[in-house]
């Protein structure tokens, strides 16, 4: 009786199992329906993911082992290194900076071959007829060889490429140019460069005559970004291209001048050396981001400051290379428009960076975003500056209700610029603070003086306004 009992209970038991193991089939067909979609359809999907997360789906079953490389959208490959970002990494950019391409070191060396490797893999497995994005972003200690990088380009210009982003900045800078491209190189394409709508250049030598090879035959080119090339000289774009919205020129050293004749520009930035920078026709702006000597350069001479600027809607103004004299900023034009302010100051003392910006906000009645990024001069404050914080901190401004403090590192009177521009604002809804865990510098320490200032701007800050902390920020050299 008791084994009819027992046997009946495990008939019960499996049957139970058996049910429920068939509900969950059930549930997942219906779930899988994206399986029984058509190929081309289950790839344009596949398309609107990051690589890595298209390549993913090559283990979900046999079909879908090779739908990924059909894709048509980003083929986006990053490497950073093996060495950290942080305190830890101090000694070794030390001795990389001090020696160079001597420096052997196998952690420095490890992960470069099999990045390439990867890059190479995934583009010969790749059968799609074209994609919109190649981007390689690879920050390196050395050199990749000139013709690695060849091929990957010649892949994608084959491919018609509509956004190429070449990003091949060091770890630690040096005078080695880490890739150059050629003019013979485009030839080889010419008919397919129509496809480009951006191009982004990041320590990619690339001479005034590639440049404007690119400008004459990129009708379409819509975004153009070139920083930290040594071989452009000049820069000069041709009108009217009305479809070139964007110019973006980072610390190209040895430029002479820059010429634009595109008529169309929302969007321009260019830091570096004071050059002349001319416009065919004043631009309907609406960001722009000065910084190296020329912002410096037009501080100090307002009266060539360019009339097109000071109707901008955003506007980042590094200032870190400027000296104040007279300890105040010359008086700035009003930025009627301007609703998005980003200032880097280096080398202030307290009282003088308090006085910048107490200058700035008068010069903007209608600024809702501030952020700010000062490295303080080294010493004690005189007593002329002591008497101008004071001054400075009766500035308020009514509007502003965002207000983002980067590269805190800990000082004391960086804290109290920042508490003093807090209490200046009455306005606030939300005050961002994103220190910088320097590499040489202890980083409990700094975290225990974030939480003392964050305390302390909790106690002054509006009571609606809300404090975000970013506890997690490195310094990356660039």
């Amino acid at each position: 009786m008791r084994g009819y009992v027992s046997s009946k209970k495990k008939r019960c038991s499996s049957e139970k199992v058996q049910s429920s193991s068939t509900g969950v089939l059930e549930r997942c067909k219906v779930a899988d329906r994206l399986s029984e979609l058509p190929d081309d359809i289950i790839v344009s999907v596949l398309s609107r993911l990051k690589l890595k997360e298209a390549t993913r789906t090559s283990v979900l079953s046999r079909r879908w082992r090779s739908l990924w490389t059909f894709t048509t959208g980003a083929l986006d490959f990053h490497y950073a290194g093996p060495v950290p970002d942080g305190p830890q990494a101090a000694d070794i950019y030390l001795d990389i900076y001090l020696h160079g391409r001597k420096n052997k070191d196998p952690l420095v060396e490890r992960g470069r071959p099999e990045f390439i490797a990867w890059v190479n893999h995934v583009l010969s497995l790749h059968q799609g007829s074209r994609i919109d994005e190649f981007e390689v972003s690879a920050k390196l200690f050395g050199r990749m060889r000139t013709s690695i990088i060849d091929k990957w380009l010649h892949f994608a210009f084959q491919k018609r490429v509509k956004r190429l982003k070449l990003d091949l900045r060091r770890k630690i800078p040096t005078s080695e140019t880490s890739y150059s491209l050629k003019k013979p190189l485009l030839c080889k394409f010419s008919s397919h460069l129509d496809s480009l709508t951006l191009l982004y250049l990041n320590e990619v030598a690339v001479s005034s005559k590639v440049i404007h090879y690119f400008l004459l035959k990129c009708c379409f080119l819509e975004e153009l970004h070139v920083e930290r090339s040594s071989c452009l000289v000049e820069m000069k774009v041709p009108g009217p291209m009305p479809q070139l919205r964007c110019l973006r020129i980072i610390d190209c050293l040895n430029l002479k001048f820059i010429e634009i004749h595109a008529v169309n520009i929302l969007v321009f930035a260019y830091h570096g050396y004071n050059v002349p920078v001319t416009f065919g026709k004043a631009p309907p702006l609406v960001d722009a981001s000065l910084g190296g000597y020329y912002a410096s350069y037009l501080v100090k001479n307002m009266s060539q400051f360019p009339s097109y600027i000071s109707s901008v809607e955003s506007l980042q103004l590094d200032l870190s290379g400027y000296h104040l004299s007279a300890g105040v900023l010359p008086d700035l034009p009003t930025f009627e428009n301007l609703v998005d302010l980003k200032l880097m100051l280096q080398g202030f003392g307290v009282g003088s960076t308090l006085d910048c910006c107490a200058s700035l906000f008068k010069r903007c009645p209608i600024l809702r975003r501030f952020s700010l990024n000062v490295s303080l001069r080294n010493g004690t404050e005189r007593a002329e500056d002591r008497k101008r914080i004071k001054r400075s901190t009766e500035c308020l401004h009514s509007l502003i209700n965002v207000l983002e403090l980067e590269g805190f590192g800990g000082s004391e009177g960086r804290a109290e610029v920042d508490c003093s521009i807090v209490s200046c604002l009455p306005s606030l809804e939300q005050v961002i603070l994103r220190p910088s865990f320097a590499m040489l510098y202890d980083k409990v320490e700094i975290k225990e003086k974030v939480a003392d200032l964050s305390k302390h701007l909790k106690m002054i800050m509006p009571l609606r306004a809300e404090l975000i902390v970013y506890d997690n920020v490195y310094y990356t050299p660039n």
